[in-house]
């Protein structure tokens, strides 16, 4: 759907909400860091320059307390890709 910033050409906001829709009845979402911010309404994260704590948050407002989530696509550290994941 989305990565680095940006929807991937061909993708807009319908998308966005449809995925919203969708992930409403998922017991299991994966996103990258983009998309993460893009279904929680957050601000965009530079996925260079990314912290704990903003993972933590996305991870929370995902899974509700009720599913599971993966997030990848980041770096906690310089030149390390990170994925973080809850279980509910």
């Amino acid at each position: 759907m989305a990565d680095k910033g940006k929807l991937y050409k061909g993708f807009d906001n319908n998308h966005i909400l449809e995925m919203k829709r969708l992930i409403s009845l998922a017991d299991l979402i994966k996103a990258n860091i983009t998309e993460a911010c893009f279904l929680t309404d957050e601000k965009m994260l530079d996925e260079n320059h990314v912290s704990k704590d903003d993972v933590l948050h996305l991870l929370d407002r995902l899974s509700e307390g009720k599913r599971d989530v993966v997030i990848s696509g980041f770096e906690l550290e310089e030149k390390k890709i990170s994925i973080a994941f809850v279980s509910k």
